[in-house]
Formats: structure tokens, sequence, C-alpha cells
């Protein structure tokens, strides 16, 4: 809640978004002197953002935003954080966390625990910190930020960038995500390494290198120690919707040719296709 004070007339505490109703003394004074006194009726809207902590709280809490922007931070429980369309932050605290941004340009951090968080529409930013989270950027050019343990990151349609942090992520493309170029931060390749899952973005693919070379091509750049994925989504040529994705930390292309990188990848297992 917010206290709002209006000059002489005392105060009022009221809730973010909800207007406040106000009973405002005026005297009217007519050209032959004559006082009129009356009083004036105003609707007045509180201010925003606001901050609405459950980080006492005994259980978990399901909060869901207005047409109030502001900041929720969760208990210590698996809450469930909804926005609106305004930019918010939604803290989930520890718990296994559900946050979900709707619109706006909104910040989710998940906290301790495995928490799933869903940016919604708006270029926002996903923290997941600890655990094995979800992230889900949804529309817009999102920033996603895995941090501690097994991650899964989803950019989503736009031109997303995406930091696994430790652990063994896998950075998934969803069909219908394609158009745009994604970054990848910190790409790791091994067997304990990361996993470029496109089982979802590829149509008609197999799990084998020969295969692959059509729908996948690698290229060094732009600029060292980098590389770049041109994705045609049918392995058909040209004319077809591609995708793009650069990895920033890594050149895969280094001494190899396109049919060994993604030899190489599979064996691995830091390449996900349909088998």
């Amino acid at each position: 809640v917010l206290v709002n004070r209006y000059g002489d007339f005392g105060s009022s505490v009221a809730t973010p978004g909800i207007p406040v109703s106000l009973q405002l003394p005026v005297t009217l004074i007519d050209g032959d002197g004559d006082a009129v006194h009356s009083n004036i009726g105003l609707s007045l809207l509180p201010e925003a953002p606001f901050t609405a902590d459950y980080d006492a709280a005994a259980s978990a809490v399901n909060v869901t935003f207005n047409s109030t922007q502001g900041h929720a931070i969760g208990s210590d429980f698996g809450d469930s954080i909804t926005g609106n369309s305004l930019d918010n932050i939604l803290s989930g605290g520890a718990g296994d966390d559900l946050l979900l941004g709707a619109g706006g340009k909104d910040t989710l951090v998940g906290g301790t625990g495995n928490d799933q968080l869903d940016g919604g529409s708006g270029n926002d930013t996903l923290l997941g910190e600890s655990g094995n989270d979800t992230l889900t950027g949804g529309l817009g050019n999102d920033i996603l930020l895995g941090g501690d343990g097994n991650d899964l990151l989803i950019g989503g349609i736009g031109s997303d960038t995406l930091t696994g942090g430790a652990g063994k992520d896998t950075f998934k493309w969803m069909a219908g995500d394609a158009g745009g170029t994604d970054t990848i931060k910190d790409f790791t390749t091994g067997a304990n390494g990361d996993v470029l899952d496109l089982s979802e973005l590829l149509s008609g693919e197999h799990a084998d290198a020969s295969t692959l070379d059509h729908y996948l091509t690698f290229a060094p750049g732009p600029g060292s120690g980098k590389s770049t994925l041109t994705i045609d989504l049918d392995g058909a040529g040209s004319g077809t919707t591609t995708h793009t994705i650069l990895f920033d930390n890594v050149d895969l292309t280094a001494g190899k040719s396109n049919l060994q990188i993604i030899q190489d990848l599979l064996d691995q297992g830091n390449l996900k296709v349909d088998p």
C-alpha cells in the first residue's frame, strides 16, 4: 500500500492502481462579491510503481498484477507471480517458482529453486540464478541468463541473447521461432558441455551428419574466436526460411569442415535433433 498526502487536507492509505476519492472544500466568489461554499469530489490514482514483499509469508503466494506497475517479491515457497502490460519486476525468492511477465519490459528473477520464467511479450530480462531453471523469453528481443544449475533456455521469437551460466545447459528453439538472430554467450562443447536443441525448429531432419549438412551451415566469425550457424529450416536450399545463431565465445569451425563440425556435435551430445 501507499500513503498519499494531499496538502492540508489529510492523508489517504490506498492500494496502487485503485482511485482514491477526496472531498475538497472550495469557495467561489461571483462578480458582486457573494461567496458560495461547496465541496468538489476528486478521484485520484495513487502513484506507482510499488513494492509488494512476501518474503516473510508462511506459505506460497499467488500474485497477479492488475493495472499497476511494480515489484513483487515472493516467499520461501513455490510462488506464482503474474505481471501485466507494464514494466514490472518479478522476484521469486526461494522455492520452485512460476514467474509470468505477460506484457511490458519485465525483469524476472528466479532466485533459489528450480524455477520457471516466461517473459511474455516485450524485451525482457530473465535471470534464473541457482537451480535447474526453465527460461522462456517469448516475444521480443530478450536477455536470458540461466545462472547455476542445468538450465533450459528458450529465446522465443525475436533476436535474443542467451547465457547459460554454470552447469550443462540446453539452448532450445521451437517451431515458429525462426527469422531472427540469436546470440549464445557461453556455449561449451564436450561430453559435459551444453546442448543445442533444434529438434522442434527443423522439419524433416534426421540425426546424421550427411542429412544435417543440408540444414546447418557453420562459418567463422564475425570476429576472432566466434562462429555463426545459419539454419535452413527444411534443408531445401535457397529461398527457404532461415535462422541465425551467433556463438560469441567459441569458433566451432577451427580446422574442420561443416560435416565434421556437425558430426562432432552429435558424437559429443552437444546437438539434439529428431532421430
